[in-house]
């Protein structure tokens, strides 16, 4: 059975903080997984564009180090910006070529997602109520 595991790319920041909070996104989102009724991945990571670590490259190869076989990245940028047209892409075509038997997915952006609207508008309801 293959192994899958999930990257979440962000930007990275200067501030300690930012980093940890981004680092906890994951880890909620790891746990969330492991608690639904069909878990989609098997190892969840953080992962930073530029300023701290671990780096796409580090998460993969940690991913890998856990027997993942598939791996899926998914930036959580609100726009396609030049981080998610080129940086991320040419981020992930390095992880390609230096683990060629790997599968990986460069998945979309979360700002392309439909729900977003959605999502800030009851995001704003609650803080309104």
């Amino acid at each position: 059975m293959t192994k899958k595991a999930l990257i979440i790319m962000g930007h990275g920041s200067r501030r300690t903080e930012a980093n940890i909070e981004f680092e906890s996104y994951a880890r909620n989102l790891a746990a969330a997984d492991r608690a639904s009724e069909a878990p989609q991945y098997d190892f969840v990571s953080a992962a930073f564009l530029e300023l701290t670590s671990p780096t796409m490259m580090q998460a993969c190869a940690e991913a890998i180090e856990q027997s993942c076989s598939s791996i899926d990245v998914y930036p959580l940028f609100l726009n396609q910006g030049r981080h998610v047209e080129k940086d991320i892409p040419q981020q992930l075509a390095e992880v390609m070529d230096q683990h060629p038997d790997i599968e990986v997915r460069l998945l979309d952006y979360m700002g392309s997602s439909n729900d977003l609207t959605g999502f800030i508008l009851n995001h704003l309801r609650t803080q309104n109520s």
